[in-house]
């Protein structure tokens, strides 16, 4: 909402991405997201940073479980292993050998003085780090 706010004109057909869109006309999946997080905090989440931590929690959660054991070796294997996890946030997998996990991204865009979901993508080429 800064953007808007201190850009005003000049951050009209302005585009960014992140996360996860939390706003008005979010996906069915955020918004459920937001209608958990509202019910259970009080509050709708301030950003999508509330929906990235959900999904970092839920990675852990599965890594855990398919490592069989508390063996942090054995965490470490199954977290570089994770395929196709459904998040909040987007589907989560990781490359061999590549600690930042392929995902999709939201794009927000400024229309009409307010913030939009413009689109989802997957980028087609991650660099490595």
């Amino acid at each position: 909402p800064l953007l808007i706010q201190v850009g005003g004109d000049a951050a009209k057909d302005t585009y960014f991405t992140t996360h996860a869109y939390i706003g008005e006309g979010a996906t069915p999946k955020v918004q459920a997201f937001i209608d958990a997080y509202t019910k259970s905090a009080g509050n709708a989440p301030e950003n999508a940073f509330a929906a990235l931590g959900y999904d970092s929690v839920k990675l852990m959660a599965d890594a855990i479980k398919r490592a069989g054991a508390p063996d942090p070796a054995k965490i470490r294997d199954a977290l570089a292993a994770t395929s196709g996890l459904d998040g909040v946030t987007g589907t989560i997998t990781y490359r061999p050998g590549i600690s930042v996990p392929d995902k999709s991204v939201s794009v927000i865009g400024v229309k009409d003085g307010k913030l939009v979901l413009a689109s989802e993508a997957a980028p087609t080429f991650v660099a490595e780090p």
